[in-house]
């Protein structure tokens, strides 16, 4: 190194260490405008970037410094960092990857690796470098918190819980660990356990609007709506988003005091704020082409052991093959027996759940769907902005929702008389109401249910006996009384 390389090398260690970060980039610059290839000065450049946030030239130095050293597994998982930050996910998921080749005990690159694939929606591979990550660092929160959330996308809820409960054993000051804790003792049915949690997430931090949502949604899994709403309209005053506004409209539907007209103005708002924006200036032309299959997708969360399910297995099983082609759009992680057994009904079957609404949207266009159908309306992991983006010429909701969504861009909803009274057309929402002649779907029992037996319990001088499988909050005393 030459003299005045030396000296700007040393001016740059000098300001770094007194933390004064521009001087020692400037310092660094100079001397890789005469030396470029100095690894040291790019490394610094390159960490200085990234520590200010400006994550693109953190990549462009970062790389020029992993071209000199390529299996440096330190720099690997440092540059990855950058390209997490620009969305550049497989890119650094390739790095992270070379990184943990080459250095398994790298505890920072196996974290941010599994970090990186549960980013993607790819859960089970996040989940074992997630574990040995948690045993390389036992005592590292932010670590057990990832791992706890890797198991509750898996809808594995113990194994979430224990993992909360240890990252929330070694630093009990998030209020972020004590609110993903609520859910995953929520998903279990520990309802009491879980408004606890929820609670101790707003001793915390009392503005925290998931922990309002959540424990909103806690006293609602309880049948105690009005206690919910307030706090669902409070979540939604902090911290607006398309999801928590899907919690609070369902739950409206609870409550006997909300008259259908309300409950359609307060589906409008949805739109207004989250979809309206969104939606293009024409729908997709149709495909007139005569003899053709028409092409009809299904977007749904719920392709799994579902209520859901019971309702729309035989319609798949039914379509007539000569005249409609289908996809099938799985928009959550949890695979099953009954996904196995849809997606052998499906010709076509898309696991959505790494593709964010634009890239959904994009693939649906792609693939020339004809009909789109919404199977989750305003239900839990819904994706109506997709629907919003008007990805099909024709769109339609039914089954999971049996209520508008509210969205300008949903052509058709597929009701009953029943459930929409043909005089209740000027409170029916944003969609046309297509009503079938009885019902609007027809329920298929589980191929293990026993025959049902008689004698029946009722009879002569005995009352007539009535069960409901059904979510708490929808046994309201109206309910009752009827």
């Amino acid at each position: 190194m030459s003299a005045p390389s030396t000296h700007l090398w040393q001016q740059a260690l000098a300001f770094s260490q007194a933390g004064r970060m521009a001087e020692a980039e400037a310092a660094c610059r100079r001397l890789l405008a005469v030396q470029p290839g100095h690894f040291l000065a790019r490394l610094m450049v390159g960490k200085i970037a990234q520590s200010q946030q400006r994550h693109a030239q953190a990549v462009a130095d970062l790389q020029l410094a992993l071209s000199a050293q390529p299996d440096d597994a330190e720099l690997l998982a440092q540059t990855a960092v950058s390209l997490r930050a620009l969305g550049r996910t497989e890119q650094a998921i390739d790095l992270l990857q070379k990184a943990v080749r080459l250095r398994p005990s790298h505890t920072e690159a196996r974290h941010q690796l599994g970090n990186a694939l549960r980013r993607a929606a790819r859960h089970r591979e996040a989940l074992p470098h997630l574990q040995e990550a948690a045993r390389l660092a036992p005592n590292a929160a932010a670590i057990w918190l990832n791992l706890g959330v890797t198991y509750f996308e898996l809808d594995q809820f113990a194994e979430a819980v224990a993992a909360f409960e240890r990252a929330i054993r070694i630093d009990a000051t998030r209020p972020e660990s004590h609110n993903v804790l609520g859910n995953a003792l929520l998903a279990l049915g520990r309802i009491g356990e879980a408004r606890e949690a929820f609670e101790q997430a707003l001793r915390l931090n009392a503005n925290y609007a998931p922990a309002l949502d959540n424990l909103a949604r806690s006293f609602k899994a309880q049948g105690r709506i009005a206690e919910a709403l307030p706090l669902f309209r409070r979540a939604l005053e902090l911290r607006p988003s398309p999801a928590s506004h899907s919690n609070y409209l369902l739950a409206l539907h609870y409550d006997p005091e909300f008259t259908p007209s309300t409950i359609v103005r307060e589906h409008a708002r949805w739109n207004d704020a989250y979809a309206r924006a969104l939606a293009p200036a024409s729908a997709p032309p149709r495909d007139a082409s005569l003899g053709r299959r028409l092409r009809i997708g299904y977007v749904s969360p719920d392709f799994c052991q579902h209520s859901v399910s019971f309702f729309f297995e035989p319609v798949l099983a039914c379509h007539d093959r000569s005249r409609f082609e289908v996809f099938c759009y799985h928009t959550a992680s949890l695979e099953d027996a009954t996904t196995l057994q849809l997606r052998e009904l499906a010709e076509h079957w898309i696991q959505a759940t790494s593709l964010n609404d634009d890239e959904l949207a994009s693939r649906i266009r792609a693939d020339r769907i004809d009909i789109l159908v919404d199977l989750a309306g305003h239900t839990a992991k819904n994706r109506l902005l997709v629907f919003a983006r008007k990805p099909a010429p024709l769109q339609l909701t039914w089954l999971g929702y049996p209520d508008t969504t509210g969205l300008e861009t949903i052509d058709f909803r597929i009701s009953d008389p029943v459930c929409a009274p043909a005089e209740s057309d000027a409170e029916s929402g944003s969609e046309r109401v297509l009503r079938l002649p009885e019902v609007f779907c027809c329920y298929q029992p589980p191929a293990a249910c026993p025959p049902v037996l008689p004698p029946p319990p009722s009879g002569p001088g005995r009352p007539f006996t009535f069960c409901s499988f059904n979510n708490l909050a929808k046994v309201s005393a109206p309910t009752i009384a009827a």
